[in-house]
């Protein structure tokens, strides 16, 4: 039982890492390169670091992770938790930090006909008056099935766009005016498919 909560953990926080090394591994076999929103995504990184937990992030040509504009990228965590509990632990997480980041702010959307849900949130890092960097993820929720047809757990795909420092500015200027634009396109958008070779 703390395997499975420790991994769910990891699923519904943003911002997790682990120890890696600089090779990237094709860990759910999904390459890419994806396109979404005009831009093109090629893999740039990747997470393994615990068993049953997988990260693959999807850069722009030239951007690196710790200082990315936008990005693509999977996860996939197995557990036994039903995805409506990890999407409500992720809210709860998100309520509790507008507490302190006053720029914090989300909405949920039930998506029934995909058995989905759609998270999109964003948040800030430093204090009110002096914001180091803001994040926007928009982030597809659902329940990822083995070739066999078995249940392993928990699957996300999402879009994540960043902006630091004096760019803060121009990073709203384009999400404000794009933003229902880009949801509609990550809800449209065709799931990824991924094989663990089980």
């Amino acid at each position: 039982m703390k395997k499975i909560i420790f991994v769910l953990s990891v699923i519904v926080f943003s911002g997790f890492s682990f120890i890696q090394s600089d090779k990237v591994v094709d860990y759910l076999k999904q390459t890419g390169p994806f396109s979404f929103y005009g831009d093109e995504f090629i893999l740039g990184r990747s997470e393994h670091g615990i068993e049953n937990y997988y990260r693959q992030e999807y850069l722009i040509k030239g951007e690196k992770h710790e200082t990315y504009n936008k990005q693509i990228f999977i996860e996939l965590s197995k557990t036994v938790i039903s995805i409506k509990d990890v999407v409500n632990k992720k809210v709860k997480e998100l309520e509790n930090r507008k507490k302190t980041d006053l720029v914090c702010a989300y909405t949920l959307t039930d998506m029934p006909t995909n058995n989905e849900y759609l998270l999109e949130y964003i948040t800030s890092v430093g204090p009110a008056k002096a914001v180091k960097q803001v994040e926007w993820n928009v982030c597809r929720y659902r329940v990822f099935n083995t070739a066999k047809g078995d249940r392993f757990g928990i699957q996300i795909y999402g879009f994540s766009m960043r902006g630091y420092g004096d760019y803060i500015y121009n990073f709203f200027d384009y999400q404000k005016p794009n933003k229902d634009k880009i949801i509609e396109a990550m809800k449209s958008a065709e799931y990824p498919k991924i094989d663990l070779g089980k």
